[in-house]
């Protein structure tokens, strides 16, 4: 008989897949197994220290980073049916003894107890409200999932910096109204490209044969267009209210400022990026996974878009505030351009050595002028007069 270790780590990999079915029936059972004196204690009571609890943020990022590798394979995944996926998770095992999800599984054990408690709890949730209060209630659970999420983005980046550098991408922007240049579209192709992968392995790991149908493979590219255009279209908005997209920010970084106050702008990337963003991105991934694998095709859905409002919230408000510094500096910057407008034109006016007497009672310290360049005729004048022949 399983112990309740190992019925939480089945708990949590249900969860993770969402397959919501399996994992009510697998919280029944450890409420059985709790409520059981013959039973050991639950093994996850007591607290870890504060420095174990700050780790948890590193598991989750080297998950993140695991899940960059699936998105890899993933995308060779969906012209090949799974012929790529399958063979390195081949190799994987016969070199290091557990695929990418192996290793995932084993940084899970060195998440804290209270992490693991927090991940439990959200596990057991069930529907959007559940969901959404089981994590608010332990926000360990939002900071774990957008430290998982950042390798992902900082991925769909790097794709869009490298579209930007195609002429015939800046020839396209042109076509459609782009501005060339601007990574708004970019980015929401690269978060799709990143999207297609990981919906490619995730569908692929459950099945049978651990491959992909042509069924399979053409939902998990349609998870990445639609990914791509919620993502364009988040970004867009973002734009409008002139705030900072979360992926657009790994794309571009910061390039434009804001008047508004520090919780209103983190309020507005918020709501922005959770609400326009992940939550119908997660809607949309969960459901055409659903289809892939012949379930229910709402099934675990309210519980993703629970966990994308909360993640995108997260993401969103934290650009926000992360960048807000610079984005200050920058605002500053182009107003005092604005307020002080240049004439190319206009020759520079030379400041008098004793200071502008008229307007400040101050005088400058003397300094000696610098000699300006003669213009070219004078010199040539001045040339010959000094180079002629005596009479």
């Amino acid at each position: 008989m399983a112990n309740l270790e190992e019925a939480y780590n089945a708990l949590r990999n249900a969860h993770n897949a969402g397959d919501t079915k399996a994992a009510s029936e697998i919280a029944i059972i450890i409420n059985k197994m709790q409520a059981s004196p013959q039973q050991e204690k639950d093994p996850l009571a007591g607290d870890d220290s504060a420095l174990r609890r700050v780790s948890d943020v590193g598991i989750d990022l080297l998950k993140g980073g695991l899940g960059v590798v699936d998105a890899v394979t993933g995308l060779a995944d969906i012209p090949t049916g799974g012929a790529v996926g399958k063979f390195t998770d081949e190799v994987s095992e016969s070199l290091f003894g557990g695929t990418t999800e192996d290793a995932k599984a084993f940084l899970d054990k060195g998440t804290s107890r209270q992490g693991l408690r927090a991940e439990r709890e959200v596990a057991e949730a069930e529907g959007f409200g559940g969901t959404l209060s089981a994590m608010v209630q332990n926000p360990s659970t939002i900071i774990g999932t957008v430290a998982e999420s950042l390798p992902a983005m900082f991925g769909g980046g790097k794709i869009a910096q490298g579209l930007l550098k195609l002429n015939k991408y800046r020839k396209a922007q042109k076509l459609v109204g782009e501005t060339p240049g601007s990574y708004g579209v970019a980015a929401g192709i690269g978060e799709g490209v990143v999207g297609a992968g990981q919906q490619a392995t995730d569908i692929r790991r459950q099945t049978d044969d651990q491959t992909l149908s042509g069924k399979q493979a053409g939902l998990s590219a349609l998870t990445g267009i639609f990914t791509a255009v919620l993502g364009t279209v988040g970004a867009k908005i973002a734009n409008k209210v002139g705030i900072v997209d979360a992926d657009v920010l790994f794309a571009e970084g910061v390039q434009e400022g804001t008047k508004r106050g520090l919780l209103t702008d983190i309020a507005y990337a918020a709501i922005t990026e959770g609400a326009f963003e992940e939550l119908p991105q997660s809607i949309q991934e969960q459901m055409l996974q659903n289809v892939a694998l012949n379930k229910d095709p709402m099934e675990g859905v309210a519980e993703s878009a629970a966990t994308g409002l909360l993640a995108g919230i997260g993401m969103g408000g934290g650009a926000s505030l992360l960048t807000r510094g610079k984005r200050s500096t920058i605002k500053d910057d182009k107003e005092g351009l604005a307020e002080d407008p240049v004439d190319e034109n206009e020759p520079p006016q030379e400041e008098s050595k004793f200071g502008n007497l008229g307007t400040s009672p101050v005088v400058s310290p003397i300094t000696k002028p610098k000699a300006k360049a003669k213009p070219k005729a004078i010199k040539q004048v001045n040339d010959y007069e000094q180079n002629k022949l005596p009479d």
